[in-house]
């Protein structure tokens, strides 16, 4: 189980990373609500190097074949051109810092990879390359810490069957949530 869970999150963290939408926060949300809490921390970091590996791959990509990759981009629910500009915009100015903060924002990593390998010459692309891992995996081992508290309160009351339904409201709710209000 834990192998199965630390190479489906290395996966999704790439996914995410290039053109996927869900965050591997789901996974490891579900994965701390079913396991707890030790077992799924090898995952975050699976998952953020994942992510990094999923980064490189948006980077070379949107240096190849720009207009290709921001067309595939701006196809994603909950992005618009508008986020994507704002996203280019900001790292160009703030760096591997406007990629952390978008991390906490909402703002999707693979916007700041786009932007890194469409600058001219890509040259943000070494230090977010390096600082991926720093940028993705608090907000991994938030969402596992959460979920590891969450089952600590509503498993012993509710049965795990019945936490993990409110588990998946939940993440149904933000997603029905986020795509309204970035798709606006």
């Amino acid at each position: 189980m834990r192998r199965r869970l630390v190479g489906l999150a290395a996966l999704w963290g790439f996914a995410e990373a290039t053109l996927f939408f869900l965050v591997p926060d789901v996974l490891l949300s579900f994965a701390a609500m079913r396991s707890g809490l030790r077992p799924v921390l090898v995952a975050c970091l699976a998952a953020a190097l994942g992510a990094t590996l999923g980064g490189a791959t948006m980077m070379v990509a949107a240096q190849v074949a720009t207009e290709a990759v921001r067309a595939a981009i701006l196809a994603l629910p909950g992005i618009g051109p508008q986020l994507l500009e704002e996203a280019g915009r900001r790292f160009a100015q703030e760096g591997v810092l406007a990629a952390f903060l978008g991390s906490l924002s909402g703002v999707p990593y693979k916007l700041y990879a786009f932007a890194a390998g469409a600058s001219a010459g890509g040259e943000g692309a070494p230090a977010l390359l390096l600082a991926t891992p720093l940028i993705r995996l608090p907000r991994f081992v938030g969402a596992t810490l959460l979920a590891a508290g969450a089952r600590r309160l509503l498993v012993s009351r509710l049965g795990e069957d019945a936490a993990l339904a409110l588990l998946a409201a939940f993440w149904l709710g933000f997603y029905a949530w986020y795509f309204s209000v970035m798709a606006a």
